[in-house]
């Protein structure tokens, strides 16, 4: 999930965990392109809105200026690690919706490297391209976080868990 700041990311994976679904990481992931692609996270509590965390009572945090709830990630078995990605780069909207877009709009959104970042140039935009070989999407987001899980789901064939208790 890639979008600026206040998207939806964390409500998103919020939502995911929700349902069952496991998340690498709210925040950061790593990318090993040899000897094949794999995804590694950390997982770390979720940051939202305490609003948008509903019956949690827990530790809130400042985020970026903002409080923010900490909710707690559900743990792994082992290492949090995927070996295939798609890129869903997010906006809000009216209503929801999932379109493709070219992988090449979503390789110029994620090209824009944070300080930093911008000292490894080569290694992300082989990481970026690694990324968006499978695909890229645009998900509007709606007031409901759990209508874009559905058509996540539907859409890449995920199949939930049990719901969590949060």
């Amino acid at each position: 999930l890639a979008g600026a700041s206040g998207s939806g990311k964390s409500t998103l994976s919020l939502a995911a965990t929700a349902r069952g679904l496991r998340i690498l990481s709210d925040d950061t992931v790593y990318i090993q392109l040899q000897p094949r692609l794999r995804i590694w996270g950390l997982p770390r509590p979720i940051h939202v809105f305490p609003a948008d965390a509903p019956g949690f009572i827990g530790e809130t945090r400042l985020r970026a200026g903002k409080l923010k709830a900490a909710v707690a990630a559900q743990p792994w078995p082992e290492a949090p690690v995927a070996e295939r990605a798609v890129v869903i780069l997010l906006a809000r909207g009216d209503e929801m919706r999932l379109e493709p877009v070219d992988p090449s709009v979503a390789a110029r959104s994620l090209s824009r490297l944070e300080p930093g970042f911008d000292l490894l140039g080569r290694e992300s935009a082989e990481a970026i391209a690694a990324g968006t070989q499978a695909g890229a999407w645009r998900l509007s987001l709606t007031r409901d976080p759990g209508a874009a899980i559905e058509a996540l789901s539907d859409r890449f064939g995920v199949v939930s868990a049990a719901p969590a208790r949060l």
